[in-house]
């Protein structure tokens, strides 16, 4: 049956435990969780992806745009020279999927 848990942690517990045999839950978050707890994520697989989708910055529709450029630029600058892939890489433990 599908069990439901109160936190993507725990959701790790119990798989870890062998207490549940598959989680749903954003691949990259997972991966996370596993190296907080100091797991392997490398143990266990995507067998199906439910939903990609991806995380970005809101902002109001009223801020100027010159506020946002700088904002911007950075992030296309840690993106070329490679900095968010080892940051992502660093924290997740693989590569960024573009």
């Amino acid at each position: 049956g599908i069990v439901r848990a109160s936190s993507g942690e725990n959701l790790i517990s119990m798989l870890a435990k062998g207490r549940v045999d598959a989680i749903a839950y954003a691949e990259d978050v997972a991966n996370y969780l596993f190296a907080q707890d100091e797991m392997n994520y490398r143990q266990y697989e995507t067998v199906f992806t439910l939903q990609k989708s991806y995380i970005g910055y809101a902002f109001n529709k009223s801020i100027e745009s010159s506020t946002l450029e700088p904002l911007r630029k950075a992030l296309d600058e840690l993106r070329v020279d490679g900095t968010l892939e080892r940051i992502y890489s660093n924290y997740i433990g693989q590569a960024l999927d573009y």
